[in-house]
């Protein structure tokens, strides 16, 4: 990406994935700011969960609007989202849509 979401300037997203199924999207900015989705296991946390905005802690976690499995389809909603937040220049809903989003 050469701009990112609001008044960032740069973004980068990075898609992690494992063979067993696990994945990690990552959306970073020049402003600091991160979230992500996730998919792996975690104590005290759903298996799919979100790591909101700012600062996409590692706790508390959310349970992910993404509940899809399918590779194509989880890409897809990730991308679905991160222009949501793009387009709206904002990162409020990010995580509210409806599976799939």
């Amino acid at each position: 990406m050469s701009d990112g979401i609001g008044v960032a300037d740069t973004a980068r997203l990075d898609i992690r994935w494992s063979l067993t199924g696990n994945y990690a999207a990552h959306y970073t900015d020049n402003q600091g700011r991160d979230f992500r989705f996730d998919c792996h296991a975690k104590p005290d946390a759903p298996r799919q969960h979100f790591h909101p905005p700012p600062d996409a802690p590692s706790r508390p976690v959310e349970p992910s609007c993404i509940t899809v499995c399918e590779a194509s389809l989880v890409t897809r909603a990730i991308l679905q989202r991160w222009r949501y937040a793009y387009t709206n220049e904002t990162f409020d809903g990010l995580n509210d849509a409806e599976n799939p989003p």
